[in-house]
């Protein structure tokens, strides 16, 4: 559903999922490639569809004018170059295709909350009082969790080793 457009928000009302889920899934690098080249072949093939109408389109005009001087059913020509000039374009070329869709939503906070966030260059928050923000996606992270859990664990195994030496048993 992504890859043939829709926004998140539609595809995870359809499928009954958390926003949030398809964030994470569009963090995974494999899926947002697949989502990628599927959105790329889409556009692909309306553009080639998108070039087939221009043809067409050339072509009746050529046909408009050479009716001209004979002014020979000139109104067929014309219906048919208002249709396929009236055909919808999707492919790159399309104007709506280049308009980004974003809401922006503005916080106003009091000056006492806002001074514990520090913002980078580019005024994004990388800090919020004590706690550092991060951007990490889903791999990294599992990735992360992981090596916490194995040093954890070996942490755990050593603990309990250590007081039977020291009892000797």
């Amino acid at each position: 559903m992504l890859g043939n457009g829709l926004s998140p928000v539609v595809c995870s009302s359809a499928l009954g999922v958390s926003e949030a889920y398809i964030s994470q899934l569009m963090a995974d690098e494999v899926f947002a490639r697949a989502v990628t080249e599927r959105r790329f072949t889409n556009l692909q093939a309306a553009t080639t569809r998108d070039r087939s109408y221009d043809d067409i389109e050339d072509a009746l005009i050529e046909k408009m004018r050479d009716l001209l001087p004979m002014m020979y059913k000139p109104m067929e020509v014309l219906r048919a170059i208002t249709v396929i000039n009236a055909a919808k374009r999707r492919g790159a070329s399309a104007p709506e295709n280049t308009i980004i869709n974003s809401t922006v939503v503005q916080l106003i906070l009091p000056q006492v909350i806002s001074s514990k966030f520090v913002r980078d260059i580019n005024n994004q928050v990388i800090e919020a009082g004590e706690q550092q923000l991060v951007t990490i996606g889903s791999k990294t992270l599992t990735s992360k969790l992981e090596k916490y859990t194995s040093v954890q664990n070996k942490e755990l195994l050593n603990h309990e080793q250590t007081p039977s030496a020291a009892t000797g048993r």
